[in-house]
């Protein structure tokens, strides 16, 4: 009997993100373990914690005892000879280490082990999943990258990042739309733009939301842009989703070219059309230049496009759900 986990990481991501994410596998065998909130660190933890941090210094002395969460309880259960298949996401992969992955090889004689980048290699969540490569190539029978970039470097397989259709958000994306446009984030060295977008939309008379955040512990007033609201404030995905597809238009802003965010999907799934300053939009299958339009300056932008209720039909055959990785279709 196949037994799968896909394993993932619901205190660096939201929880509830990756259970829209993966809600395609909601009603399969498939597992998905969050790690365990970490338990109170006893004085011979300290000492193997230590240890381990020498080891693996990507993991923090206090999540130490992490590496011992779900994952092992649910191995416990299976035999030598069942055949096992764990998917790792990068923000799992780091409360892991190399031997203990080697342990796992020996126990059962039948596992595939994959390890699924879904953050660009430049970002510190995937500092784990990269050192492990460098020291042990064969670690993962198959390693994956939403970066087409890294993918090429790392010889990894390039993917789409895993997310799925959900019913209930497909008929908020159905309502008669509240407002033209719509962003939602952390501002991240991302207010200036914000702040030139918002003085257009007035200028243009466009109605947005902008829900703006801070890392810091309390809202702060940002200049042009207003309220932002504090870290301890933010909306759970679910929440944010509904809002957005309660918009026209969705905005995506980044602060450099990256990889394919999930504001491009959430547009493409749920029939959005999108406005974003991600060159790498231009790269995307979806990307026509009429429903998804791409802008590097304010002069790029039709305002009267942002107005147009006309809705797109992109035709979606759920090819980003993470089925496509696990081979749950049988190709």
């Amino acid at each position: 009997m196949l037994y799968e986990y896909v394993c993932t990481n619901d205190l660096y991501y939201d929880k509830n993100m990756f259970d829209i994410m993966l809600y395609d596998i909601k009603n399969t065998d498939v597992q998905i373990m969050y790690k365990n909130i970490c338990m109170p660190i006893t004085l011979k933890e300290k000492v193997f914690g230590n240890r381990v941090q020498r080891r693996h210094p990507w993991i923090s002395r206090g999540a130490c005892k992490l590496c011992f969460h779900e994952l092992d309880g649910e191995l416990r259960k299976r035999t030598s000879t069942d055949e096992i298949h764990i998917l790792f996401y990068n923000v799992s992969i780091k409360y892991y280490s190399i031997s203990r992955i080697k342990n796992y090889r020996k126990r059962f004689h039948n596992i595939r082990i994959d390890l699924l980048f879904i953050d660009s290699e430049k970002l510190s969540s995937s500092n784990a999943g990269y050192y492990m490569l460098k020291k042990c190539q064969s670690l993962f029978d198959n390693v994956y990258s939403v970066s087409k970039k890294d993918a090429e470097k790392h010889n990894a397989i390039k993917v789409n990042t895993p997310y799925s259709f959900v019913p209930e958000y497909a008929d908020f994306a159905n309502q008669s739309v509240n407002y033209d446009i719509y962003w939602g984030g952390t501002l991240k060295g991302r207010d200036e733009l914000i702040r030139s977008l918002i003085v257009e939309f007035k200028k243009e008379s466009i109605d947005y939301l902008i829900d703006a955040y801070t890392w810091a512990d309390e809202q702060k007033e940002i200049t042009g842009i207003g309220m932002a609201k504090s870290k301890n404030e933010f909306l759970p995905y679910g929440l944010m989703l509904k809002k957005t597809l309660l918009a026209n238009v969705i905005l995506d802003v980044v602060k450099e070219s990256m990889p394919i965010t999930l504001r491009t999907y959430e547009a493409v799934v749920y029939n959005k059309k999108l406005l974003t300053n991600n060159k790498e939009i231009l790269n995307f299958h979806y990307y026509d230049g009429v429903n998804i339009r791409y802008f590097e300056k304010m002069d790029d932008i039709d305002f009267l496009w942002i107005k147009d209720r006309k809705r797109p039909n992109y035709n979606y055959n759920n090819e980003f759900s993470i089925t496509s990785i696990l081979n749950l279709n049988g190709d």
